[in-house]
């Protein structure tokens, strides 16, 4: 995954490889890939599938969407998927 993904939490859950966005950098990731082991392969779809399911699924996001909502309409602090850099 590129850093360009915006997905900095893949990264810190261990669920990518980081790449860069051009042949080299998918040629690398690939060559990576492919020399982890099953175990290894398994555990980082596992810590993918955890990330998807603790931040990804449609009842979070709705739930993240209401806590912008109510920051947007001065009802609540400003929510922590909401990034300002």
């Amino acid at each position: 995954m590129t850093p360009e993904c915006h997905l900095p939490e893949g990264f810190a859950a261990g669920a990518a490889v980081r790449i860069t966005a051009d042949a080299a950098g998918v040629a690398g990731g690939g060559e990576e890939v492919a020399g982890m082991g099953e175990g290894e392969l398994r555990e980082m779809g596992m810590r993918g599938r955890k990330l998807v399911e603790e931040r990804f699924t449609w009842r979070q996001i709705a739930l993240e969407m209401v806590e912008v909502y109510d920051w947007v309409l001065g009802r609540g602090e400003r929510p922590r998927c909401v990034r300002l850099d």
